[in-house]
């Protein structure tokens, strides 16, 4: 499950309990950021309370790595408000009663992944990872990223379209004039709810 490039710092611990709890025995992992897991690190004491076995992976940059490299890509490297100050997630997860494990290759990470699936408990799994590389490949412009931010969008929501998801929905995403939002219900017009009010 993804909310897909949406700024929805945080989403994915919780979300992940939720999965866990409804799909029962599935294997559930959640893979964030340091900076989006400190948003909901209280959730840990739920994966405890109610014994919801996830595995959290922790990839610790020591920032909010995307937009760190936004600003360098975008702003002239002018950094503001990105660094974070972490805990120890080791000994962060351990203090809830968790499993706590730290991977610094990708071996390594295999191993603790499947230690903490086969123990069928909540785990959290830290990642080391140091400086990560912008996300946007070769747009290293303003420009660039401008383009390439607009593709995704365009792609999620075309993707969006054909599943049945409502025009507006779509619309509001994109930021779509009238006359695109038209041209859109010409082309998509028998899909969505409320393709009429569009």
């Amino acid at each position: 499950i993804s909310s897909g490039y949406q700024g929805t710092l945080g989403w994915g611990v919780a979300t992940a309990l939720g999965a866990k709890h409804a799909l029962g025995d599935v294997p559930v992992v959640a893979i964030s950021g340091d900076g989006g897991f400190m948003f909901n690190v209280q959730e840990l004491s739920t994966a405890v309370r109610h014994r919801i076995p996830v595995v959290m992976i922790v990839f610790n940059d020591g920032a909010y790595g995307n937009v760190r490299n936004m600003q360098k890509t975008l702003h002239g490297n002018r950094l503001i408000g990105t660094d974070l100050a972490n805990p120890d997630f080791v000994r962060l997860a351990e203090s809830f009663g968790i499993a706590g494990r730290r991977a610094t290759d990708p071996e390594g990470l295999r191993h603790a992944l499947e230690q903490s699936l086969a123990e069928n408990e909540p785990a959290l799994i830290e990642v080391p990872v140091g400086d990560i590389k912008t996300a946007w490949g070769a747009a290293k412009t303003k420009a660039g990223v401008e383009a390439r931010f607009h593709d995704l969008r365009h792609t999620a929501c075309t993707r969006l379209l054909e599943r049945g998801a409502s025009l507006s929905v779509a619309a509001a995403i994109m930021g779509w004039s009238p006359s695109t939002t038209a041209k859109m219900v010409k082309r998509y017009g028998h899909i969505g709810n409320d393709v009429q009010r569009a």
